[in-house]
């Protein structure tokens, strides 16, 4: 959940003009692993230099197993994997052995 809201919070923050004034939030389970996916619809602008800030990013990639960050001329897509500890492996049927 903190991971998604810093990446939902650099996505407001950092989108300038965008083209479609929304940020979309899919999240899945793909056992054992959470996968959410972040994406915003503007052009990246550089945050401000100062240093009180900027620590998103770090605590996503401390929070998750791993985050990848596909900026685009129409958006940025922030796509973050966790593996859930203790998560039951998927049923396999008697036929795969």
């Amino acid at each position: 959940m903190l991971s998604t809201s810093e990446a939902v919070a650099n996505s407001i923050e950092h989108a300038e003009t965008p083209a479609q004034q929304t940020v979309e939030v899919e999240a899945s389970l793909r056992a054992p692993d959470v996968v959410v996916v972040v994406q915003d619809f503007g052009t990246w602008r550089e945050p401000p230099r100062t240093t009180d800030r900027g620590r998103g990013l770090v605590l996503i990639r401390a929070l998750m197993d791993s985050v990848e960050i596909e900026p685009a001329p129409r958006g940025t897509r922030v796509t973050m994997h966790r593996r859930l500890t203790g998560a039951p492996e998927p049923s396999r049927t008697l036929s795969e052995g």
